[in-house]
């Protein structure tokens, strides 16, 4: 007559005749998915107030929308208050003897309190909660995300989390990022351990550029080294070949390729292959031709210092002759070389700046870049 879940809680007492006791493991099994279902402590007429009253339940038995909802919703509450006050409390507090008949009673009502409990709407929708995640009027803040974390539940975290990775291609990743790592925050260290194994496995495998993007946007840049190595090594590789080809059409202002390249930059200071990354910057800032040449300005070259501490000799005699031609993306780069960290490659082009002057068309177009 009743769900597995409650005989299971209350069939060890039931069946030994101590129908009091089962009585109580029934009310106790109550309380607790009362507590799941609205994500709440407490315990007795607290608890069941703090779920089903008010204005906003937490629990809702029906819409809410006319008076009878209203009165239905408050009729619940009060069945709910009356078990513990006139059947959990007295039990409790002193020594009642039941009968099978008087305990068939009301633990089959019980199970009838669970079942509609468990019909209605907890405050908390998975499908209503992502729909919010994936809103493209998502603001793309910390403090927004950090309050859309704070209104999930506790024990439904990692299923949230696992859902927003799940889906996140149906999304914009650059504001996903701020919901990510608001989520991973709040979460402990054996799941933030389990979400970069995720990802981690994913990257073993992955092939979709689009897709190695989006991972890279979730991530902050400072935390690709809780990836897993064997997959940073391969992404690491692939981004490196991708930079290898890439080419930047200036006159339809998009890249004709290597957009998984453009990604690295941010990157750079914790690759593994950053001897492998420094090279394939060289071979586009410096091939002769402007398609390649403006790849690396535009999305590469300010990275150069996390690559290497300064520009060795033959290099500087490159970009010198760069400054003297009048190449103007070369003067803005190490011009904005001012910085901490950064000025090493500033230092040795200080009289190249002074006296440098712009010329345009220094370098010659791409074929794919001429109109015609």
């Amino acid at each position: 007559m009743i769900s597995e879940h409650l005989w299971n809680e209350i069939r060890q007492n039931y069946e030994e005749g101590r129908y009091s006791a089962a009585l109580l493991d029934a009310v106790h099994h109550l309380s607790a998915i009362i507590r799941e279902k609205g994500n709440l402590e407490g315990d007795g007429a607290q608890l069941v107030g703090d779920a089903f009253g008010g204005l906003s339940p937490r629990i809702k038995v029906n819409k809410l929308q006319t008076e009878n909802d209203k009165n239905v919703q408050r009729g619940v509450e009060a069945l709910l208050r009356g078990i513990y006050q006139a059947i959990r409390n007295p039990r409790s507090h002193e020594k009642i003897t039941d009968s099978n008949q008087d305990a068939d009673a009301v633990i089959v009502f019980i199970d009838y309190l669970i079942r509609l409990i468990g019909a209605s709407k907890s405050q908390f929708s998975m499908s209503d909660y992502l729909s919010r995640v994936f809103d493209d009027s998502f603001v793309a803040s910390r403090q927004y995300a950090d309050l859309l974390v704070g209104e999930i539940p506790l024990n439904k975290r990692m299923d949230v989390m696992l859902n927003v990775l799940k889906k996140k291609e149906e999304g914009d990743c650059s504001k996903i990022h701020f919901f990510f790592n608001s989520l991973l925050a709040v979460m402990d260290t054996s799941q933030q351990a389990e979400i970069y194994q995720l990802l981690s496995d994913e990257l073993k495998s992955i092939e979709s550029e689009n897709g190695i993007i989006n991972i890279i946007q979730l991530l902050n840049p400072s935390d690709w080294t809780k990836i897993e190595m064997v997959a940073r090594l391969r992404i690491e590789n692939k981004v490196n070949a991708s930079i290898r080809d890439g080419t930047y059409n200036v006159i339809l202002e998009k890249c004709n390729s290597g957009v998984l390249g453009t990604w690295a930059r941010g990157l750079f200071p914790f690759f593994s292959l950053k001897n492998e990354a420094y090279s394939a910057v060289m071979d586009r800032l410096f091939s002769g031709v402007k398609g390649p040449e403006e790849y690396a300005l535009r999305f590469l070259a300010y990275g150069l210092p996390t690559l290497r501490e300064k520009p060795i000799p033959p290099l500087q005699a490159q970009i010198r002759a760069k400054l003297k031609a009048g190449h103007e993306g070369f003067f803005n780069l190490i011009k904005s070389f001012g910085r901490p960290g950064t000025q090493e490659w500033r230092k040795p082009f200080a009289e190249d700046l002074a006296a440098f002057v712009p010329v345009d068309n220094v370098t010659p177009p791409d074929a794919d870049e001429v109109p015609f």
